[in-house]
């Protein structure tokens, strides 16, 4: 891909739009609203998730923006991972 910036400057509002919902359903607060920031943020994060199962990263492409906290330690990444990923049914039991 040669302007994967491109792509994700496209995309990440669809990208967003189920990261903004799930946070929403596990927060149980529909009305919940994010920055453009934040939205942008969250879903390199996602971005980045989805790489490194595959073995990769953001950091290989250049032009990508990179989250803020990517530098972080990957234990924190992984809080915010799980912290997403949460069954909210499972959270109501």
């Amino acid at each position: 891909m040669n302007s994967p910036e491109k792509v994700f400057e496209k995309t990440w509002e669809s990208l967003s739009d189920d990261i903004l919902s799930r946070l929403r359903k596990l927060l149980n607060d529909p009305e919940m609203s994010l920055s453009i920031e934040q939205l942008k943020f969250f879903a390199l994060i996602e971005i980045e998730k989805l790489l490194q199962m595959n073995g990769s990263s953001l950091s290989r492409f250049s032009t990508m923006p990179l989250p803020e906290d990517l530098l972080v330690s990957e234990t924190n990444n992984r809080m915010i991972y799980e912290e997403l990923s949460y069954d909210c049914a499972e959270l109501q039991e």
